[in-house]
């Protein structure tokens, strides 16, 4: 599956790149709720059930570079995006649930001051708890994010993002499925040639 993405994303870069106008570049960090459910299971609910008191907060970090525009205001863009869900308890035990996305995805500007964004790829995780057993990478996995902006200034964008990742565990076998919902800022830039 990785290879395929890759492959996919450099034959679309190179056909992609021969009508463009310039380079796209973003960056931008939001938070938002997240949910982590293992097996169908939500961990947070989980927690809150069995009564133990829990706080939980979700960020996402991420990273477009990519060619544009076409005829239209539309950017092909490699995507690398992060998600994290932690949960503590009031002893300072907690969970970090971490979900990246690898892929291709669009920018679109329907207005001058509107962005609509998508991406789809490879995902991993990369999980973490202070609690003594051990919390495995995944072996596979998928992952899509969706995206509404405002642009504010010169590059500068405030918005909202659905981000959702799909894998399996390593050794149990476990299917993780995080999502976010955040509220994010984002500088871009466009570099014209």
């Amino acid at each position: 599956m990785k290879k395929l993405i890759i492959i996919g994303l450099l034959f679309t870069i190179i056909l992609f790149s021969a009508n463009a106008e310039g380079i796209y570049f973003d960056v931008g960090i939001g938070l938002g709720k997240p949910t982590t459910k293992l097996n169908g299971v939500d961990l947070f609910q989980d927690f809150q059930n069995a009564g133990i008191d829990m706080t939980q907060v979700g960020v996402d970090l991420g990273m477009k570079v990519g060619y544009g525009p076409t005829e239209m205001p539309l950017y092909l863009v490699g995507v690398m995006q992060l998600l994290t869900h932690r949960m503590s308890d009031s002893y300072g035990d907690y969970f970090t649930f971490r979900s990246g996305l690898i892929g291709p995805g669009l920018v679109y500007y329907p207005m001058p001051n509107v962005q609509v964004a998508g991406s789809f790829g490879y995902s991993f995780v990369s999980n973490d708890t202070s609690l003594a057993y051990n919390m495995y990478g995944s072996q596979k996995g998928t992952a899509w994010d969706a995206s509404i902006a405002y642009c504010l200034s010169t590059g500068l964008m405030i918005g909202a993002r659905y981000m959702s990742a799909k894998n399996t565990l390593e050794v149990t076998g476990a299917e993780q499925h995080s999502t976010l919902i955040s509220v994010f800022i984002r500088y871009a830039l466009v570099f014209d040639y």
